[in-house]
């Protein structure tokens, strides 16, 4: 079996590429090793001892005075504003609405801002 002149040197090639690949990975794999921060080595037997716990902290003091705060909230417009009616339009049997003037649409009052018109107070607000 003869060879031919260019099958040897197509084998030096491929081992020449072979050898570069292989630099390259060899490289790569040591400054990636590089790169990583080193771990401590112990010996297999050794084993830390855990770390101590922190005492608990006290418990809180309770309070020594308390105070009750007392207010009211007023209206101090001219016109009292008037509640408007709101349409239900979902959940009719889950809401407490009125069913007012024989009309078969369910109202709700709006409850956004409501005035006592004899006190003039604010219901619903927090001090």
């Amino acid at each position: 079996m003869q060879r031919s002149p260019r099958s040897g040197k197509a084998g030096i090639y491929v081992v020449l590429a072979l050898l570069a690949v292989g630099t390259v990975l060899a490289v790569l794999a040591k400054s990636h090793r590089a790169s990583r921060s080193p771990e401590p080595s112990l010996p297999p037997a050794a084993v830390q001892p855990a770390a101590p716990t922190p005492p608990a902290a006290p418990p809180p003091e309770a309070p020594q005075a308390t105070a009750i705060l007392k207010g009211r909230v007023l209206f101090t417009g001219a016109e009292i504003p008037v509640r408007k009616q709101m349409d239900v339009t979902k959940d009719k049997e889950a809401c407490e609405c009125d069913v007012r003037d024989g009309a078969r649409k369910p109202t709700k009052l709006d409850e956004s801002l409501v005035v006592d018109a004899g006190s003039k107070g604010i219901a619903n607000a927090v001090i």
